[in-house]
């Protein structure tokens, strides 16, 4: 019978290799985070954080990056737990999409701006580029130049393909265009698809530790 310590010894590993791996997945890619607050039985507050990133296939994650023990829920000391558990993976908070959430509250009606159902009958190309609009780190002022002109090909294109004709959701949308290589080919409007599709399950504690 294995002892509880070198079970626990053995899921730990388990957990920090399961992490490694998904880290690894993300590479240089932009992610969100879900923040979840808790009590344990003692009352002592807890927070749960996990990923939320869209890898190499189009595919939308979410993995579990671990749970972390706070004295309080204030603002500083949130922030200050969630840089803590990125040092620990060595995670860059550079590269957490959103960070200010100036456009979150847009996100969820952005959705409807990429999604592929009736040939793009949602499409709207000023309502994507206010929304690019809303993160400046991400999108400079020569890329949105770029991305008024991108998007005008990308529509035609999108509408025009046999493949993108039948999707059923961003989601599907998102894998089609890797698996077609038409997220290089429109990399600014993917960047956009991307951040929609990660970035509205953000909360409002991630909002709270992160606001400016």
């Amino acid at each position: 019978m294995t002892s509880p310590d070198i079970q626990k010894e053995i899921a730990n590993a388990t957990a920090i290799e399961t992490i490694n791996a998904t880290i690894k997945d993300i590479g240089d890619s932009l992610f969100a985070i879900i923040v979840e607050e808790s009590r344990d039985m003692s009352t002592k507050e807890k927070l749960a954080i996990t990923l939320r990133y869209v890898d190499k296939l189009g595919h939308v994650n979410e993995r579990f990056l671990g749970i972390t023990q706070v004295n309080n829920t204030t603002t500083v000391t949130l922030k200050s737990a969630i840089e803590e558990v990125f040092n620990k993976y060595s995670l860059s908070i550079s590269r957490l999409w959103g960070q200010g959430y100036n456009g979150a509250s847009n996100m969820q009606v952005s959705l409807s701006y990429v999604n592929p159902d009736n040939l793009f009958s949602a499409f709207n190309k000023e309502k994507l580029i206010r929304l690019a609009q809303f993160y400046p780190s991400d999108f400079s002022t020569v890329q949105l130049s770029f991305l008024d002109n991108q998007l005008e090909t990308y529509i035609h294109d999108m509408r025009s393909i046999e493949e993108f004709s039948a999707l059923n959701g961003i989601g599907e949308l998102a894998e089609k265009m890797v698996e077609m290589k038409k997220d290089v080919s429109y990399l600014l409007v993917y960047s956009i698809m991307t951040l929609a599709l990660i970035l509205p399950v953000a909360t409002a504690t991630v909002e709270k530790a992160f606001q400016r």
